[in-house]
């Protein structure tokens, strides 16, 4: 008989709770973007102020080990998109593909631990939402953290809060195919004027929209896909403020 254990949304960015002693927890933990520009144009500027890229991670108990698929939906609420290589898709950046094409690292794929034989057994994609469900041989026993996804989305502009929410489930065949229910969500506090992520309005981001004044969109402060007098006004307006930090 199929059981489930369910972890609820507690406001935290880790789900801990469970209905067993057995249990496999998950997490969302932000990546730095850190690769240069320029490495395959097809892709962007990871590094431009816009970008954030966050990983799934099932947290493996020390008496696990089968976990054999998982189901994830992920839904961004606010003014981001995720971001995929039109190459790449949904699947894990391979070897091969990296030499090529390195920036891959921060896309969006899934992943099971080692990222060998996965499995795509069904996948639903929008800009707002990734709904994918994958299987993979068991792997072995815990305890460690293992990777199932990342996740890399742009912020149109950071004029409103942007929400990630993931939920879904997973599976141990170790454990007579026993069900865990996850659910969690981070929130990326709004930062009007924050051209650069650092999460402060200051000479940096003053610098960045007058190189850009009314040249190209990499000011573009309010997302309406320029650099004017009213991104100039949102920075001056917010000028010397520091906002939450990235969770």
């Amino acid at each position: 008989m199929l059981q489930r254990a369910v972890w609820p949304l507690a406001g935290a960015l880790v789900a801990l709770a469970s209905a067993s002693a057995f249990a496999y927890e998950v997490s969302l933990q932000r990546v730095e973007n850190v690769l240069a520009p320029g490495l395959d144009p097809a892709l962007p500027d990871f590094n431009d102020g816009h970008y954030l890229t966050y990983d799934f991670i099932v947290h493996v108990p020390d008496n696990g080990g089968g976990w054999s698929s998982i189901h994830i939906v992920a839904q961004l609420t606010g003014p981001a998109t995720f971001q995929q290589h039109p190459i790449g898709g949904d699947e894990a950046a391979s070897a091969q593909w990296l030499t090529h094409f390195p920036a891959l690292e921060f896309d969006c794929f899934f992943a099971m631990d080692d990222r060998e034989d996965l499995i795509l057994i069904d996948v639903n994609n929008t800009p707002n939402l990734i709904d994918g469900t994958w299987a993979d041989t068991p792997h072995v026993p815990g305890p460690k953290a293992a990777l199932a996804a990342r996740y890399t989305f742009r912020l149109a502009h950071q004029l409103e809060d942007v929400t990630l929410h993931a939920e879904g489930a997973l599976t141990d065949i170790n454990w007579g195919g026993m069900l865990w229910d996850f659910e969690l969500e981070l929130t990326i506090p709004a930062c009007p004027g924050d051209l650069n992520l650092d999460r402060r309005i200051d000479q940096h981001d003053l610098g960045l929209l007058l190189s850009s004044y009314q040249t190209n969109a990499d000011g573009d402060v309010d997302g309406d896909g320029d650099t004017d007098q009213d991104d100039l006004a949102l920075v001056l307006g917010h000028y010397d403020e520091t906002c939450q930090p990235l969770p």
